[in-house]
């Protein structure tokens, strides 16, 4: 599943009644599926990022996302704050390309330079929000292991839970994701995210609204709660274009430290 960021699952339940047509799929199969989901080749996106804590007024951050997909080639993107004051010109480049060095840059104005996120730092949260930097990779199928474990509705949709174990743990930070699959959009609605030693989840990610724009599936507003501290992070798109024709020059080095 690109983009983040953020998969699953089939019950003993559905054994009493007509079995739908992904009773049978295979995990992994359905985990392709939703990897390889038509989202455009390339697209720049403009929203807000709302850090939330209970009791308290949500911060606000105003961001552009650029993100291109060459295919086997990779994926890269960029994230560039535009407000407030105190996160102008805050940025993240990240390179999840095949057969080079895949790599994730941080901007801050105040150094001047970009600094590149060490593989140990992936579970560190993206600008102090409830999003880790390992959210914002491009993660293959192939990495996971998948099972289809159960069907679970989501208000009026009716979702397959896909469980996602990782072949490699030392690849991710989490032990294992469980995800609610649309299967008419092959959106993922909701994800649990959990770490190891721990049988409930840390995170949650839930789709609150989904629009088809330019003929993509598009999510419009998202949140990701920490369970532990309630604290949660709301993605609001306000707009996007697809297929814009992005140059990979938009995703360099020197890009990223230009404000």
């Amino acid at each position: 599943m690109r983009f983040s960021i953020l998969l699953a699952v089939i019950a003993p339940i559905l054994t009493l009644f007509v079995q739908p047509s992904w009773a049978t799929e295979d995990g992994d199969l359905l985990a392709q599926r939703v990897y390889e989901r038509p989202d455009g080749i390339d697209f720049v996106s403009v929203g807000e990022m709302h850090l939330i804590s209970p009791g308290t007024k949500p911060r606000i951050r105003r961001m552009t996302t650029y993100r291109l997909d060459e295919g086997a080639g990779g994926i890269r993107s960029l994230i560039r704050f535009s407000s407030p004051a105190d996160m102008k010109g805050v940025g993240l480049l990240t390179h999840d390309v095949s057969g080079v060095n895949k790599e994730q840059l941080v901007f801050l104005p105040d150094l001047d330079r970009a600094r590149r996120i060490a593989s140990s730092r992936k579970g560190g949260r993206f600008v102090g929000s409830d999003i880790f930097f390992e959210d914002l990779r491009d993660r293959p199928p192939n990495l996971d292991k998948h099972a289809i474990v159960k069907a679970m509705p989501i208000g009026s949709c009716d979702c397959i839970v896909l469980e996602s174990i990782p072949l490699r743990a030392q690849s991710t930070v989490y032990s294992k994701r469980l995800s609610w699959i649309d299967p008419d959009t092959l959106l993922a609605m909701k994800i649990e995210f959990y770490r190891s030693g721990d049988e409930d989840p840390i995170k949650s990610f839930k789709v609150l609204s989904k629009k088809k724009i330019e003929g993509y599936w598009t999510v419009t507003h998202s949140v990701m709660t920490d369970l532990i501290s309630q604290h949660s992070t709301e993605i609001r798109l306000e707009s996007i274009d697809y297929d814009m024709g992005l140059s990979r020059d938009r995703f360099s080095r020197r890009s990223l430290e230009e404000l």
